[in-house]
């Protein structure tokens, strides 16, 4: 593999979890593969958008959370974003990237 790999949908979740702990930075959205990464030690970057990251961020002090802290809002109660996905589109490469 290269330094970068997306191998969203081509691997088990057993192949994923193992992949994961090779991985020198896990960069992922908050997703139970971000809790295995946590789990695992390796050094993660969490993006958060509707979900509250004080009641599911990764318990691990390797891990960074990204947000959008512009908005405030957790919508993932409501059948439908009323803000245009803001909490995901305010964030850049940029900022995950620092």
């Amino acid at each position: 593999m290269s330094g970068l790999d997306n191998l969203a949908g081509r691997t088990s979740l057993e192949e994923a979890i193992a992949l994961a702990a090779f991985c020198g930075l896990f960069v992922t959205n908050d997703s139970g593969l971000m809790h295995v990464a946590a789990a695992l030690d390796v050094p993660l970057v969490a993006i958060f958008g509707p979900t509250d990251p004080l009641k599911t961020a990764p318990w691990s002090r390797r891990a960074t959370v990204v947000r959008n802290e512009e908005v405030d809002c957790f919508c993932r109660k409501t059948p439908e974003c009323t803000r245009d996905q803001a909490c995901m589109r305010g964030i850049s490469v940029d900022q995950v990237f620092a």
